[in-house]
């Protein structure tokens, strides 16, 4: 991608179609596993991002029902996600319980999951200037 300034004689090319839209993995992952050990992180994780903001559909199928189980009060842990995921038939495409164990094991503390969450917005923020900017152009 060039980014020279086209009034100075250069040219301004936007970035290809194959290139990956902005994400940011460890932080969508660092938000779910925080989300699933610590009941508190919740309700912060909850202000900060919906669902719609998580790039891999299986984090936004996670997120959804941990919504869900928020919403009516429930505990939320490894069991009750997978089962409330099983309910909704979505279990197995996101990933299965070896998912979730793998979103619990990457993330020591939830201390910081309102810094990760503010990322995971920030990147969806991103990717919807950018599809924006494209319909634009088009």
């Amino acid at each position: 991608m060039s980014r020279r300034d086209p009034r100075e004689g250069g040219v301004l090319t936007l970035p290809s179609p194959d290139r990956q839209p902005p994400y940011a993995p460890e932080a969508e992952v660092s938000v779910l596993g925080g989300m699933l050990m610590d009941g508190d992180a919740v309700a912060r994780a909850i202000e900060v991002v919906d669902d719609s903001m998580f790039y891999r559909e299986a984090n936004r199928r996670i997120f959804r029902a941990m919504a869900r189980l928020f919403q009516r009060g429930q505990v939320i842990d490894p069991v009750t996600i997978s089962e409330e995921l099983k309910k909704t038939d979505e279990l197995d495409s996101v990933g299965g319980v070896a998912y979730l164990a793998e979103l619990l094991d990457a993330v020591p503390t939830a201390a910081n999951i309102e810094y990760h969450a503010r990322i995971v917005r920030e990147r969806a923020l991103l990717r919807r200037l950018i599809e924006a900017s494209s319909q634009i152009i088009r």
